[in-house]
């Protein structure tokens, strides 16, 4: 019995070792409080419009000047648009709970994370008026950020790999 409450405190710690390293910013309005609520709020309205408008392009109903080629766009899009989307909530939520002593993207800097996601969205939606230039350099810069956020956890993982027994559970994965 004794046991099985160590048990249950140790994995309490656990759970909460996060909040240890939870910014003391304060104000942070509730959908900025954690990486994958402002994404989700946005991405799945977006995803919407972007089913019905690659759609109707599709079928011919609308015709987008710079969509030459749909299935080009919708590459790009799933790619730059909804995949970057989707890790950046993983990461900016998972990575912290996961690893702890890694603080939390939330508030202010969470908000300039998504406007450079949606200022990419709207440089692609305008790509006519913005040049391809901009609109690569907001996706890439997305990018190049995702990568940087979770240096320390590859870092963390390729000493890991270095353990000759990490390596051989891998290669039997394959």
């Amino acid at each position: 019995m004794a046991n099985n409450n160590e048990n249950q405190e140790e994995q309490k710690l656990h759970t909460t070792n996060h909040y240890l390293y939870y910014p003391d910013e304060k104000g942070v309005p509730v959908f900025l409080a954690y990486g994958f609520r402002p994404v989700f709020l946005l991405l799945a309205p977006y995803m919407v419009i972007s089913i019905i408008l690659w759609g109707l392009v599709w079928s011919g109903t609308v015709e987008i000047p710079f969509m030459n080629d749909t299935l080009t766009w919708h590459i790009y899009e799933m790619l730059f648009g909804i995949l970057t989307a989707g890790v950046m909530a993983f990461l900016t939520t998972g990575l912290p709970e996961l690893f702890p002593g890694m603080i939390p993207f939330i508030g202010k800097r969470l908000a300039l994370i998504m406007l450079l996601w949606i200022a990419g969205r709207v440089s692609f939606w305008t790509i006519d008026i913005t040049g391809v230039w901009l609109t690569a350099i907001l996706n890439l810069s997305m990018l190049f950020w995702l990568i940087w956020f979770a240096r320390e956890v590859v870092l963390e993982l390729l000493k890991i790999a270095q353990n000759k027994h990490f390596v051989l559970f891998l290669v039997t994965l394959i």
